[in-house]
């Protein structure tokens, strides 16, 4: 093996190697590899909260990530992806909106009732009460209603 004796090279290797490093955690780091073509996204305290699967539709490869449940049938669907990167994002995604308070009209149940929450834009607009404005005063205005002439 030839090593370059140029210190240059070192340094300007270090530098490509600088330049190009993201040092952002991303939650595909999240996924543990179980059986072929499934990933277990696990928490830091090893707590699962998502599974993604890879799969094949008609004859499109994608992933498909749920929710973690220890029973098939109470996993949610999170969603259908092209990528394992998306799928981690969105999973994770998911994981994080379990936390927190919930976003008003985020597509996420109500805590209170289990049901969805209707978006703003949804909602009927109020209107605003109208505006009082005093009517054209004419001189037959002024008399009672029964004492105006009425003129044909």
């Amino acid at each position: 093996m030839v090593i370059n004796a140029d210190p240059q090279d070192g340094l300007d290797a270090a530098e490509r190697a600088r330049s190009g490093y993201r040092g952002e955690w991303h939650p595909l780091l999240a996924a543990v590899e179980g059986p072929v073509g499934t990933w277990v996204m696990t928490a830091p305290d090893g707590a699962r909260y998502g599974i993604i699967r890879q799969l094949e539709l008609g004859g499109e490869r994608g992933y498909r990530a749920v929710t973690w449940a220890e029973a098939s049938h109470e996993r949610q669907l999170v969603g259908y992806y092209r990528t394992l990167r998306a799928a981690a994002m969105a999973a994770h995604r998911r994981y994080l909106a379990s936390h927190g308070p919930r976003q008003y009209g985020s597509g996420h149940g109500s805590r209170q009732t289990g049901q969805p929450r209707q978006s703003i834009a949804s909602q009927p607009a109020a209107r605003p009460p109208a505006a009082r404005q005093p009517a054209a005063q004419s001189p037959d205005s002024r008399q009672p209603p029964d004492s105006r002439q009425h003129s044909a």
